[in-house]
């Protein structure tokens, strides 16, 4: 798996972001923490079939501002077998991206497939090369790789497990202290990523990483991804907001998911050569 590095998490996604419970939590290692957190795949996954309006809010590398608004199809494949993840995002608002479509699909054990579709020009492009993925994500400081890989920590870094910690984070609406592991990560010999180095704090129940941070080859901090509203749905404790930012060129997205509702999705949404055609107002009402 390519980049991990460049946003784990979320590359937040994302993914499932809830975890399990787990026994003996003390005696757990680093690496056996990173073992348990699986999977979590893109930043808008969720269990079965879900829609989201997710609103991105942007602070550019020269001090501007920006929003951008997004409705968000998920359907994630049934655990234990070789169906795909998918995800769809249609671009809402400003009006200048409006009806631009991201389509992302992560089959098990092999590497996501995504396509960018281009109104203006009537084409859909899939996004092939390892550049093309790093792009930044409709001027984000995010990349499509980030929102619509799939990913799993343990694959590419050691972890070793240092002095557990406290996270205060909201929960609807409400401060709450969260116990977490700390995690040191280092890169594996084998991995492909930017990040040689990096720290985690996962949540302890939810396993769940209410931040990273990442370190570039000279040791800079380069990315941060935090965690600091959390919200139930159908009893599930999941992110309500995530932020990233990039602490060397000032640049930083925060996401808040604005509604979520369950749908069942028919699988020919998630189809390349039917993206012209989409109409979101199909779903969701």
């Amino acid at each position: 798996m390519k980049n991990l590095g460049r946003f784990s998490l979320i590359t937040l996604g994302i993914i499932s972001l809830v975890g399990v419970m787990v026994c003996a939590q003390a005696e757990l290692t680093g690496d056996e923490i990173l073992d348990q957190m699986g999977k979590k795949g893109s930043l808008f996954e969720e269990k079965g079939d879900v829609i989201f309006v997710a609103r991105f809010d942007l602070v550019y590398t020269d001090g501007t501002e920006g929003s951008n608004q997004f409705k968000i199809f998920s359907k994630q494949g049934a655990e234990g077998t070789e169906d795909p993840d998918r995800m769809l995002i249609y671009y809402m608002e400003p009006e200048d991206i409006e009806g631009t479509i991201f389509l992302s699909i992560v089959p098990p054990e092999e590497d996501s497939r995504m396509w960018l579709y281009l109104p203006a020009l009537g084409v859909v492009k899939e996004l092939v090369s390892e550049s093309d993925k790093e792009q930044s994500f409709a001027g984000t400081s995010l990349s499509y790789e980030q929102i619509g890989g799939g990913f799993d920590f343990s694959d590419d870094y050691n972890a070793t497990r240092l002095a557990d910690e406290t996270i205060t984070v909201f929960i609807e609406g409400v401060e709450e202290d969260r116990p977490v592991y700390v995690l040191e990560l280092t890169a594996t010999p084998e991995a492909d990523v930017d990040f040689p180095t990096g720290k985690m704090w996962v949540d302890q129940e939810e396993l769940l990483p209410l931040r990273t941070e990442f370190a570039n080859e000279a040791g800079e901090l380069e990315q941060v991804m935090e965690i600091p509203a959390l919200g139930y749905f159908e009893g599930e404790l999941i992110p309500e907001q995530i932020r990233a930012q990039n602490p060397l060129d000032g640049s930083a997205t925060t996401i808040s998911v604005l509604e979520r509702q369950r749908e069942e999705l028919p699988g020919t949404l998630f189809i390349a050569e039917n993206l012209p055609s989409l109409d979101p107002e199909a779903y969701g009402r």
